[in-house]
């Protein structure tokens, strides 16, 4: 035979079974989205049997998140306080580093906590307080969502930061606006850029999320009576120059809202 139909051949099996795998994959892919989606409607029937509802749209898609670790990371600090004074001299008393620029004077401390204080020109706002904030802590290398938006003669804009898309509850700031102008920032961030920690386990998935978090419940003694809504995050832990960033899901009820730890089920009132 010809090496050139020999070759077709070979062509023709491997396309084949090539096409067997994808569908082998697809076929998969379905099962697992199906016996995914057979476990959350299970668990929601299981409240309901219970006397608790889930109101519509309140699960999240399916996302497995990770524990990490925070270094202390100062160069990025004098790089955001650069970022929004202008250039700085910098002062550390041991208890927080400090600095001061044209446009303000800020300070970091090892748990997290920041504050900066600007001049009355230093970031006029013209237009959308919220945008502004949002574009203003982009630009210095930080993702955040808005909270809230409280409007008046001093309008404050509550953020929360996230790392890849999924919020930190517990890194949360105001950007505070005066006389058309931003005033002072003021909350908690993440220390530095988190890293995976290799031996951590990943959160559970919803609907191990929900029997959990009902049972706990019970077991703590809260009533409540309706699941508002069901998100995935990190509560960050720590101090110094470590911060740990904990998986949890954060329910909100009609009777509250608490955080849950995403490994061990355990509850906290936030």
């Amino acid at each position: 035979m010809e090496w050139s139909k020999i070759k077709n051949i070979i062509i023709l099996i491997l396309l084949a079974v090539n096409v067997f795998l994808l569908v082998q994959v697809a076929q998969r892919e379905r099962q697992s989205r199906q016996y995914l989606e057979e476990s959350r409607s299970g668990a929601v029937e299981v409240l309901r049997q219970q006397g608790y509802e889930v109101a519509d749209g309140a699960l999240p898609e399916e996302s497995s998140l990770i524990p990490c670790t925070v270094e202390r990371d100062r160069d990025g600090e004098e790089a955001l306080a650069a970022y929004l004074l202008g250039a700085v001299h910098k002062t550390d008393d041991g208890v927080r580093t400090a600095y001061e620029g044209e446009k303000g004077g800020g300070w970091f401390r090892s748990d997290g906590s920041f504050a900066f204080t600007f001049t009355a020109d230093a970031y006029p706002v013209t237009g959308d307080e919220a945008a502004h904030a949002l574009k203003l802590l982009d630009g210095g290398g930080y993702a955040y969502e808005v909270v809230s938006t409280k409007i008046g003669e001093t309008t404050v804009v509550s953020v929360r930061q996230t790392w890849e898309g999924a919020p930190v509850f517990s890194c949360r700031a105001e950007l505070t606006y005066q006389n058309g102008a931003l005033a002072s920032i003021a909350g908690t961030r993440l220390i530095g850029t988190p890293a995976q920690d290799g031996g951590g386990e990943q959160s559970m998935d919803v609907s191990t999320a929900l029997i959990r978090f009902m049972s706990g419940m019970r077991e703590e003694g809260h009533v409540f009576t309706k699941i508002e809504s069901l998100t995935s995050g990190y509560r960050a832990t720590g101090s110094g120059r470590r911060m740990e960033l904990e998986p949890v899901w954060q329910v909100t009820t009609n009777a509250g809202v608490f955080l849950m730890d995403g490994v061990t089920g355990e509850l906290n009132i936030e």
